[in-house]
C-alpha cells in the first residue's frame, strides 16, 4: 500500500511539474497514472477521496491545458477552419428532428379507437 501511495505521489508531483513546463502530452501521462493508482487504492479501502479528488482535478486542468494549447494553435493558424466546423456545430445543434405524425382523435375515431389509451 505505502509504494502504490509513493507512486500516485511521485506521478502526480511529476505531471504538476510537467504541466509548469508547458510539457501537456507528459503531463497528462502522469497524471492519469497517478489518478489510476490513487482510484485503485480507494477501491481497495486504502485511499483517500481527497486525494481522489485532487488527482481528478489535476488529471483535467492538465487535459485542458492540451486541448486549450490545441484551440490556440488551430485559431493562429486556420481560422476558416475553425468557423466552419463552429457553424457545422451550431447548425446541428439547432436542427429540429421532424416529429412524427401523430393521429388526431377524429383519425383514431374513425378506426374505432379511444382517443385515451
Amino acid at each position: 500500500i505505502g509504494d502504490s501511495l509513493s507512486v500516485a505521489e511521485a506521478r502526480q508531483r511529476l505531471g504538476v511539474a510537467q504541466l509548469r513546463r508547458g510539457r501537456t502530452a507528459k503531463a497528462v501521462l502522469e497524471l492519469q497514472q497517478s489518478f489510476e493508482v490513487r482510484r485503485a487504492l480507494v477501491g481497495q479501502g486504502t485511499g483517500q477521496r481527497s486525494d481522489l479528488a485532487a488527482a481528478r482535478v489535476s488529471l483535467g486542468l492538465a487535459r485542458a491545458s492540451a486541448s486549450s494549447r490545441h484551440l490556440l494553435r488551430v485559431v493562429a493558424t486556420d481560422l476558416t477552419a475553425l468557423l466552419r466546423w463552429k457553424t457545422l456545430r451550431v447548425e446541428s445543434a439547432l436542427a429540429v428532428p421532424e416529429a412524427a405524425p401523430t393521429r388526431t382523435g377524429d383519425a383514431a375515431a374513425e378506426e374505432g379507437e379511444d382517443e385515451d389509451p
